[in-house]
């Protein structure tokens, strides 16, 4: 727990924060955070090293190892990522560790002048203090997680960096786009002149093409990560290839066996109790992942919110025979029970908050379900 010294300054700061209109549709673009970075003077123009992570799957993982195990190495870092899962500042780790609620709202502060006609999201205010932060603090590294797609996400008005690309599949169609060769144009976006990118060879063709179509363009260089086939092992094989590549480290496997999985990526915990899993992946490609994995695994309750598609998973669950219940965690951003299909109704259930679970089932989602579990009351 951090050391809290104003808490009413924290929740002000939160509240300020959480009335940010999200921008969607046509008004996903860079030219809102361009105009408030230059306020700040370009802060994104005096950056360290960074390391600038795109893809569906498997981004928060892929960051959280590269830090740990550039931490080991004795490397400053500071890490961005999103979302958070119990607060606000897990996005910004300063070496691994969590900023403090006084150092959020110093940032906040710094930045919330520069929103001169209150146009910017709640995204995007968080993406400034980032970049606020990371000129001031001047890291030996700074790594960086997308939040959304790549090409217009607000972490890419960056002018440069090396660049890692996960897993890509299905996700946030509504905004990137209908097809997997859509989403891979969006993540491929974060390329730039002349840099280094990681990425896995045994992409989908199609999506392949596409990658390396972008890197020629920007006469960037492509290093291939070792194949594997369980999703955890594709991630270190690109955390691998990255220390490699991009910090000449020898024998990378040894720091990264030295590293623990963030909470939230297939976790190991406990509900009242019982023995579960906790997992945010919140898509088909990641549920696929885990039935592949852990075949024990069978079952599944479920909490997503609106914007989610959550037909392919429940698809990909009923085709594996797995039994699925669903939570309406908060029923004002999640998906509904009784709205679903009448296919998936007559096999799924309604869960409730605080009902019982059978052992080793997982709880599988959004980032705003696993926070809503973990912030329950006790029985």
């Amino acid at each position: 727990m951090q050391h809290l010294t104003n808490q009413p300054l924290f929740k002000e700061t939160l509240t300020q924060l959480k009335q940010k209109v999200a921008r969607r549709g046509i008004n996903y673009s860079l030219d809102r955070l361009n105009s408030a970075l230059s306020v700040l003077k370009n802060p994104h123009h005096h950056l360290p090293p960074t390391v600038h992570i795109a893809g569906t799957n498997g981004k928060g993982s892929v960051a959280h190892s590269i830090t740990q195990a550039l931490l080991q190495k004795n490397h400053a870092t500071l890490t961005y990522t999103s979302p958070h899962i119990q607060c606000y500042t897990e996005r910004f780790q300063i070496n691994g560790i969590p900023i403090s609620h006084d150092m959020f709202c110093d940032l906040f502060s710094r930045v919330s002048h520069c929103d001169t006609d209150d146009a910017l999201s709640e995204y995007e205010m968080l993406t400034l203090m980032a970049f606020v932060l990371a000129q001031e603090l001047s890291p030996d590294v700074f790594i960086l997680e997308t939040g959304l797609g790549g090409r217009l996400d607000a972490t890419n008005v960056i002018p440069t960096s090396m660049a890692i690309i996960t897993d890509i599949g299905l996700d946030h169609t509504h905004i990137l786009g209908d097809t997997v060769t859509d989403i891979a144009r969006e993540k491929a976006g974060i390329i730039k002149e002349v840099s280094h990118v990681v990425t896995h060879l045994d992409h989908a063709s199609d999506v392949l093409e596409i990658i390396k179509s972008k890197a020629k363009s920007q006469s960037a260089t492509l290093h291939w990560a070792n194949q594997k086939q369980r999703f955890q092992d594709r991630n270190m094989a690109l955390v691998a290839t990255a220390l490699t590549e991009f910090f000449d480290i020898e024998s990378p496997q040894l720091l990264i066996d030295n590293v623990s999985a963030p909470f939230g990526r297939l976790s190991p915990s406990s509900y009242h109790g019982t023995p579960c899993w906790m997992d945010v992946g919140h898509n088909a490609h990641a549920a696929r992942a885990i039935l592949n994995s852990h075949p024990m695994i069978s079952d599944w309750i479920i909490g997503m919110t609106k914007e989610k598609d959550i037909t392919p998973v429940l698809d990909c669950l009923m085709d594996n025979n797995q039994s699925v219940r669903i939570c309406e965690y908060q029923p004002h951003i999640c998906h509904h029970y009784s709205m679903l299909p009448d296919r998936f109704q007559r096999h799924a259930s309604l869960w409730l908050i605080g009902d019982d679970i059978e052992p080793n089932s997982i709880f599988f989602g959004s980032f705003t379900f696993i926070e809503s579990l973990l912030h329950e009351a006790p029985k």
